[in-house]
């Protein structure tokens, strides 16, 4: 007999038996670790200590019974328990049976020297009754699994046979179909199915059988007569009955998803559409705008010279309006293309994201999952509401388009600070407190190639018809007005994720805003230094503040404003000059001669569109700004709040 090593733990307080035991199986040559206790008392000490493999137990003890053990077992039990009887009845052996022993022997000579045979097997019964009960339990459990997860699923589920008669469903389709699981098992396919007649069935089931499964869509009746749309996968196994295991899904919001979405792109492109319209309106706003800006001011004087009254007066009245009405439908035109002024406000970030949520949700659509994961006591942020909605509407619909299909949708919030070594290491990034909102999304993804020309207007790599390449440079050029950042991580295959940094905002005192006091005249005497490179612009503009009463110094060039400068004996009050120039801009034109007359004031003028001009510094707040094509009237009393500023 093959030896198997164990700890054999004997519970007899005879020592005799005792003594029979263990020389049974030494005589069989066992090298079993047979240990004897003589109480119930002592069995459940050394079981706390050790746990047997086996144990033999008298059925009477001098504490207690066999059965009390059995009926109430250690904490650490199972393990095999043998019962001895000094006699044996069909009663004894019932008890002790129903109790949990694997086995009973009978004490004699014989029932001991076959013993190390009848333990060895019983060892083997009890591995082999553990394995039955543990592939049990396994089972039961995947069964309870299974049930879990076909009623958690969000598709309807059946379980068929060839008739078409259900024979299960979950609760999924119940609740879809209006009818109680049992009602819809008492029901064949054809009673649920609009277009399922007895011969629909039949050639379904024979196709389905031959090709294992089929994706396809039918037309659903609920209990209270309703139809509804499904999308119905159906697998066929031979192996368990001939069965067919169906899932149906509800794709009644789907569908309407889709026409929502095909809505939305419409809307979309139309804006992509606009931005193209924009950008070109915005090229050509600048030249526009100092010829019309040249018109209005040549013919406000022709007014002043002119009798009112007179035809004269009266066409140069209608070349007047005609011009306003110009101007008008530029500013239109560029407010329609998002290209206007914008208004900052001092914005909780977390309120906005969570308020747009329900319109990013329907501009995805439901295949995407869209996350919101806000940051606790976030910064503040100053930046235009619609900008914002700009953000996260261009960012959203891209991530869309790499995921296309089911996916996830990621937006997080976070306060984040960048010291100069942090700085030094990544170029791309500024040194200061920022709040950080990533989009993230587990679409497509972008090589490195694709990266290097990802803001660049009209780059895009979708196919032809799907985009224009506005998206994100639209996005990009948000955040750069607004003194932010923006990063890309992106592999092939594993999404994408963007971080914009916007400068945090912290509450200052409150400023004193520009005050115009009431005045008798918007006239005056100081000396203004005129820098403007557009010629007709420029005699038209001296002449209006000439006939304001004020000194002009004029310049057609930086470098001219500079020598002027330098030239002229006594103070400059005011520099008016254009933004955008020829060797450099107006704003560094300013600091440089504000170096060399630190009381200068400054008013800034362009006739280009806000984002062009935004990054040059002149529409801060404290700045004095007017946009070309300017009237006498907006002139005057500009420069005088200028001058008079603090």
């Amino acid at each position: 007999m093959k030896d198997e090593p164990m700890q054999l733990l004997v519970v007899e307080d005879e020592v005799a038996h005792v003594a029979a035991i263990r020389r049974a199986f030494e005589v069989v040559g066992s090298s079993a670790d047979i240990v004897s206790v003589d109480s119930l008392r002592g069995f459940r000490e050394h079981v706390a200590a050790c746990v047997p493999d086996l144990v033999l137990m008298d059925l009477n003890l001098p504490d207690g019974s066999a059965l009390e053990m059995l009926t109430h077992p250690p904490e650490n039990a199972p393990f095999p328990v043998l019962v001895m009887t000094a006699f044996g009845s069909q009663s004894i052996v019932v008890d002790v049976m129903k109790a949990g022993a694997l086995d009973y022997l009978v004490k004699s000579p014989e029932s001991f020297e076959r013993l190390p045979r009848t333990v060895f097997g019983a060892l083997r019964e009890w591995r082999l009754l553990q394995d039955h009960r543990r592939a049990m339990e396994e089972l039961r459990l995947s069964h309870d699994t299974l049930g879990g997860i076909l009623n958690a699923t969000l598709d309807g589920y059946w379980c068929v046979n060839k008739r078409g008669d259900l024979l299960d469903v979950n609760a999924r389709y119940a609740q879809c179909s209006g009818y109680t699981r049992e009602e819809l098992l008492g029901m064949n396919l054809s009673d649920l199915d609009t277009q399922a007649s007895a011969a629909f069935i039949e050639a379904n089931v024979q196709r389905i059988m031959r090709n294992g499964g089929d994706l396809f869509e039918a037309v659903h009746r609920r209990k209270d007569g309703t139809t509804w749309n499904v999308e119905v996968s159906v697998t066929y196994s031979a192996s368990v009955g001939g069965r067919f295991f169906v899932f149906l899904r509800d794709i009644t919001l789907r569908r309407r998803a889709e026409a929502e979405r095909e809505n939305m792109q419409s809307l979309l492109t139309q804006a992509q559409k606009m931005e193209s319209v924009g950008r070109l309106a915005g090229g050509v706003a600048h030249d526009f705008n100092n010829i019309m800006g040249a018109i209005l001011g040549n013919v406000a004087f022709a007014l002043l010279d002119t009798p009112p009254g007179s035809a004269i007066h009266e066409s140069l009245e209608e070349i007047e309006r005609c011009a306003h009405r110009s101007v008008d439908l530029t500013q239109q035109l560029l407010a329609f293309a998002h290209k206007q002024t914008v208004a900052p406000k001092v914005l909780d970030l977390n309120t906005r994201v969570a308020n747009l949520l329900r319109m990013l949700r329907r501009l995805v659509g439901e295949d995407i999952v869209v996350a919101f994961l806000p940051a606790p006591e976030l910064w503040r942020v100053k930046i235009d509401p619609s900008q914002v909605d700009q953000l996260l509407a261009n960012l959203c619909v891209n991530a869309r388009d790499a995921i296309a299909g089911v996916g996830k949708l990621t937006l997080e919030t976070a306060n984040v600070s960048f010291d100069e070594a942090h700085v030094a290491e990544h170029p791309d990034f500024a040194k200061g407190d920022f709040v950080r909102l990533v989009v993230s999304d587990n679409g497509c993804g972008m090589d490195k190639e694709a990266q290097t020309h990802l803001f660049e207007p009209f780059f895009t790599t979708k196919e032809l018809g799907r985009g224009t390449g506005l998206g994100l440079a639209t996005v990009y050029g948000i955040v750069r007005q607004n003194d932010g950042f923006i990063t890309v991580h992106s592999e092939p295959l594993n999404g994408s994720s963007f971080s914009i940094f916007l400068p945090r905002h912290v509450d200052s005192a409150a400023q004193v805003q520009d005050v115009v006091p009431a005045r008798a005249s918007v006239h005056g005497h100081e000396t203004i230094l005129l820098v403007e490179d557009e010629p007709a612009l420029l005699r038209v503009s001296r002449r209006m503040l000439e006939h304001l009463g004020y000194r002009v110094l004029p310049a057609s060039t930086p470098g001219e404003a500079v020598r002027r400068a330098a030239e002229h004996d006594g103070p400059i009050h005011l520099l008016l000059t254009d933004v955008v120039m020829p060797e450099m801009n107006g704003r560094e034109l300013s600091e440089q001669l504000q170096a060399r007359h630190p009381g200068l004031k400054l008013l800034f003028a362009s006739g280009y569109t806000a984002d062009v001009i935004a990054h040059r510094g002149v529409l801060h707040e404290g700045i004095h700004f007017i946009q070309k094509p300017f009237t006498l009237a907006a002139l005057a009393e500009k420069v005088r709040v200028a001058i008079e500023a603090g």
